[in-house]
Order: structure tokens, then C-alpha cells, then sequence
């Protein structure tokens, strides 16, 4: 079973490719100073802004900012301090009175996040080995401590192909609702559904599309395109399922053309209950930035999805986390893996053990400070608009752990190379167990501060 088997697919699920609209923000920014982009010469100039289709002046030019990469002959850029809500659409009006007037490129007011504002964290104590056998249970159980069960507005509309098993489209529906009971109060930041196309045949799944949104052409052609890259079902109908997500229109796309009918009451593949989940999970991911999945480090955007699917994957009520949720990637991780390896998987590993390797080390990222902290370090790596991704991670990873990223690949690596030859999950409900999940996830706990905490939901 393949979730996203190849390298241009990863694009789909784990790339930035949406942006916040002014319908989807409501906090005030702080007063700043706002500066007009290229070169002007020093005449009149007034920030403005749009209320509904007029455009309204805002603050008169309070300074001109030279600037120099300018020509002599126009140096400077106007500037003034005003207090705009976020998503605002702005430009600058510079004229000269009576002669001509000149309007900026319209941009929407974005949040400046100030690294500064976190308290000092203090970094969670390691993980003994002694305890590894417990890790995946403690991952498991801070996914579900964190995010409850809770009432939810947000909603899913599917699309299935008529030769989609009906067994199979209850699958999904099932794991979505389970999922989106637990995820749906951060998923619903916009008014849209999340749409799953369930195809059977690639014609199939081309012609789903097209009723979705028949004048989007840079969606259809990339459908088909990622579809064809899954395989030719007509000629592969006894495939399990696969699929990947389409975040820039919150579309999840899955193949689901077979269900072994002898076994009603079982998947036709152990792992096929995740497929919707995993998926579902890079749709959280881009919850978290209102649309945008932050796609380095691989390793924890596929690897992340790969254990929150595992946690929330069920069928006929019954959980699939250990069977065929965990173990279908647990048991494919190669021995001896080392400091490099997992830098690797920061971007796009050649053999896809951002899957599997990256897999062990986002369970450990969770189980070790906490699931909330996982979404956290995304999320502040997003708002420091930092061009190159990994740069900001490394700079969001010391802001949320307290500890370079250098250092936690040093200690999490024994627990990923422990995975490789330990790979069966464990429920892990002897006494030393619950005694040491209950610990860790007190310690989490007491260690969040209070900006830290409301980041995820606030915004």
C-alpha cells in the first residue's frame, strides 16, 4: 500500500500554496510602521486602504525613507505608523497635487511574529531507553490528550466513482468523521468543506474533478497527473488504496477500486484504513497556517501524517492503530540509520524513509514534548517568512523545544534505529507503562506557557 509514492506527489501534500484572505482573520495588528515598495520621489503620498470596493485613506505620509538601492532621481519610499487589522488589502497613494497620482501594487496586512514574545523554554527531559517500549503508546496518547473529542463545524462532501466498493466508501467516511471529531475545531479556519474525490478507474477520477470545478485547469491537469503517477488501476484492480492531497483546493483524492468481499467485516489490506487519515492529516497540517503546509522538513510532514493516520484510523468501530496502522510502516524502517540520514529527509529522500524512518522520528518528536508542540513548530516556522524553510524550522525548533535541531536528532536516533528491530506496537498498558505515559504528558503540561499553549487555536 502507497499513501504518496513518488517525489512530485509530496508537492501536493506537503508544499505552501494558499494564502490568508481577509474573511479569515480578525485580529488587530499591533501599530507598525508600514512602507511603500519602490522608489518614489518625495511628493504626497497617503496609506490607504479598502473597505468593500472603496478605497479609503488611512494616515498621511509621516516620513520618506531613503533608500539606497534607488536612483537619485526618485530615492526615497514613503512610511507612516497605523493600526490596520490583519488581512486588510493596502496600497500607498503618492501624488502630486494637481498633476499626477501614483497607486502601489495592492497587498493584504500580514502578522509580524516576534520570536521574542515566547518565554525561555526549557527543554523536556530524554527518554531512557528502558523506556522506548512505551513511546508509541505515550505518542498516541498526547495526539489524544491534546485534541479531545469536541464539537466541530467544519464539514466533508465526497465524490465516489460508481465502482468504488461500498465497503470502502464507508471506510472512509468512517475515519474521516473519527478524525475530523477530534481535529475539526482547528480544521474549520475557513468556510470551505474538505472534498474527497474516490476514484476506481483514472478516467474516473478525471471526470470527478471535472464536476468539482470544471474551470480550474491547473487543478484538473494536476489530478490526472497524480493520479496516472499511483498506477493504472484498470490494470491493477486488486490494488489497496492509495491517495494523496491537493491542499490548495482541500481536496483529498484516493483509489479505491477493490474490497476482498469474502471478508466483509475486514479491510481488504490491513493498512487501508489509514490511507483517509493520513491524508487528513496533511489537511490539518495546512489547518495550522490557514492553508499552507510547511514542507521541510519532510520527514515530519510525511512522518507526522503517517502517525496521527495511525492514531485516528478505524473500521466497523473497531482501532486500527496497532493493526496495520503503525506496523505498516513501523516494520519497513532499515537498521542502522545515522545523524546523516535523518538530515536527509529535511528535504526529499531519494528512498521515501521520510515514510517509514521519518515516521519513528515524529513519534518521538510527540511522545517526547508533546503533540500540540509537533503542530506548534510548524506553525511559528511559518510566521517567520524565513525564504529558506529549514532555516526557520531549525529557528522555530529552538523556540518551542529549547534545543537546536542537531541536538534532538543526537538523542531521538537510538529510538529510531530501536523501531527498526522493535517494530510491533505495543499497547503498553502494564503499570510501568501508564506511570510513565501519565508522567510525561504531566510534564508537558507544566511546561507550556501560556502563549504557547493558545497559539495553535487563537489565530
Amino acid at each position: 500500500m502507497t499513501f504518496l509514492p513518488i517525489l512530485t506527489l509530496l508537492l501536493a501534500a506537503c508544499s505552501s500554496s494558499s494564502t490568508t484572505t481577509a474573511s479569515e482573520e480578525t485580529a488587530a495588528a499591533a501599530d507598525r510602521k508600514f512602507q511603500a515598495e519602490g522608489c518614489h520621489s518625495q511628493v504626497s503620498a497617503y496609506l490607504q486602504k479598502k473597505d468593500g470596493g472603496t478605497w479609503k485613506d488611512v494616515i498621511a505620509a509621516q516620513g520618506w525613507e531613503a533608500v539606497a538601492s534607488c536612483p537619485t532621481t526618485n530615492p526615497y519610499a514613503p512610511w507612516a505608523m497605523a493600526n490596520i487589522q490583519i488581512g486588510t488589502t493596502i496600497r500607498w497613494h503618492i501624488y502630486s497635487p494637481g498633476d499626477w497620482d501614483f497607486y502601489t501594487t495592492e497587498s493584504e496586512v500580514e502578522e509580524v511574529f516576534d520570536p521574542d514574545s515566547f518565554a525561555p523554554v526549557t527543554a523536556q527531559a530524554e527518554i531512557t531507553s528502558a523506556d522506548y517500549p512505551y513511546v508509541a503508546a505515550l505518542a498516541r496518547a498526547s495526539i489524544l490528550a491534546d485534541q479531545p473529542i469536541a464539537p466541530t463545524t467544519q464539514k466533508i462532501t465526497y465524490q465516489f466513482e460508481s465502482g468504488v466498493p461500498i465497503e470502502n466508501q464507508n471506510m472512509i467516511k468512517e475515519g474521516a468523521n473519527n478524525f475530523l471529531s477530534h481535529f475539526g475545531n482547528i480544521m474549520s479556519y475557513s468556510n470551505e468543506a474538505i472534498n474527497f474525490i474516490v476514484y476506481s478507474s483514472n478516467a474516473g477520477a478525471s471526470d470527478l474533478a471535472k464536476v468539482f470545478d470544471p474551470s480550474d485547469s491547473y487543478f484538473l491537469e494536476d489530478l490526472a497527473s497524480s493520479v496516472e503517477a499511483q498506477g493504472n488501476r484498470d490494470r491493477n484492480s486488486t490494488d489497496g488504496m492509495g491517495g494523496f492531497s491537493m491542499g490548495y483546493k482541500r481536496v483529498v483524492v484516493i483509489g479505491s477500486s477493490y474490497f476482498e468481499s469474502s471478508e466483509l467485516n475486514l479491510p481488504t489490506f490491513d493498512g487501508d484504513p489509514v490511507v483517509a487519515t493520513h491524508e487528513l492529516a496533511h489537511e490539518l497540517q495546512a489547518s495550522i497556517n490557514k492553508g499552507s503546509v510547511m514542507s521541510n522538513p519532510i520527514w515530519l510532514c510525511e512522518g507526522g501524517a503517517q502517525v496521527i493516520g495511525a492514531a485516528m484510523s478505524v473500521y466497523q468501530g473497531k482501532d486500527y492503530w496497532a493493526i496495520g496502522g503503525r506496523d505498516q510502516w513501523s516494520n519497513r524502517i532499515p537498521a542502522n540509520r545515522s545523524i546523516a540520514d535523518l538530515k536527509t529527509m529535511e528535504g526529499e529522500d531519494p528512498n521515501l524513509h521520510e515514510y517509514t524512518v521519518g515516521a519513528a522520528l515524529s513519534e518521538y518528536l510527540i511522545a517526547w514534548g508533546g503533540f500540540n508542540n509537533s503542530l506548534l513548530v510548524s506553525n511559528i516556522s511559518y510566521k517567520l517568512q524565513n525564504p529558506d524553510e529549514m532555516s526557520g524550522f531549525r529557528q522555530a525548533f529552538e523556540i518551542v523545544y529549547g534545543q537546536s535541531l542537531d541536538d534532538f536528532y543526537f538523542h531521538a536516533l537510538p529510538y529510531v534505529n530501536y523501531v527498526s528491530t522493535n517494530w510491533k506496537t505495543s499497547l503498553a498498558t502494564s503499570p510501568e507503562a501508564t506511570a510513565f505515559i501519565t508522567d510525561r504528558l504531566a510534564a508537558i503540561k507544566a511546561a507550556e506557557t501560556g502563549a504557547r499553549a493558545t497559539i495553535i487555536t487563537a489565530e
